[in-house]
């Protein structure tokens, strides 16, 4: 009796795991990936050893990721994050999950919000201890420094272009008091302090030698 109970419960516990095992592999191959992974798990209940639910499971979670990757990258860092706990720290899920975090702060400094990409990057290496996270991070602090640099720049000549655009102006209008005004006013004397680099310097500089001559 004690060997016939436990040859129909053995017999039951795998016509279970067949019957849920195939569930999966139908969504899977209807690439219903949600529906999918939730078979899965249950086939893993049921036999926790099973390497067939186990594959199954692995190739779901992947599926999923990659179509939410399309439109909703968080949703596919999220679940991404969720497969590499739920299987083991699984190596395919943590390189998947390090592209999924430079993917989305590429976008961001494409945009130049090099804050928000670097704050991303931080977000991934509190999940996923990666040196490729780290370097980026590295070379997005740089990006950020010499955006700036060059955006200050910018700044500069426009203030240059508008000042000696004026200078020029009352120079038209032979109204020389007002050029020397100008030219002694704290924004003329502030704009050449601020023009660190050797070229806005000389620029500045023969502008003046020239407007003084006259």
């Amino acid at each position: 009796v004690y060997f016939q109970n436990n040859y129909l419960f053995l017999q039951s516990f795998y016509v279970k795991l067949k019957k849920q095992l195939a569930l999966g592999d139908k969504y899977l191959l209807e690439e219903d990936y949600e529906q999918a992974i939730a078979e899965y798990q249950i086939a893993i209940e049921i036999d926790p050893l099973s390497e067939e639910a186990l594959a199954g499971l692995k190739k779901a979670y992947m599926g999923y990721v990659e179509e939410l990757e399309k439109d909703d990258i968080d949703e596919a860092i999220e679940l991404c994050y969720e497969a590499y706990d739920f299987l083991d720290e699984d190596e395919d899920f943590f390189d998947k999950g390090v592209e999924l975090y430079l993917k989305k702060a590429a976008k961001q400094a494409k945009k130049n919000d090099f804050d928000a990409a670097i704050a991303t990057l931080k977000d991934g290496l509190k999940e996923y201890d990666s040196d490729k996270l780290r370097k980026q991070i590295e070379k997005y602090k740089e990006e950020k420094a010499a955006y700036e640099h060059e955006q200050e720049q910018k700044a500069l000549l426009a203030q240059v272009d508008h000042i000696l655009t004026e200078i020029a102006k009352r120079c038209s209008e032979s109204n020389w008091d007002g050029v020397f005004e100008l030219m002694n006013s704290d924004d003329y004397k502030m704009m050449k302090i601020k023009h660190r680099n050797n070229e806005m310097k000389d620029i500045v500089k023969a502008e003046s030698d020239y407007l003084k001559g006259l």
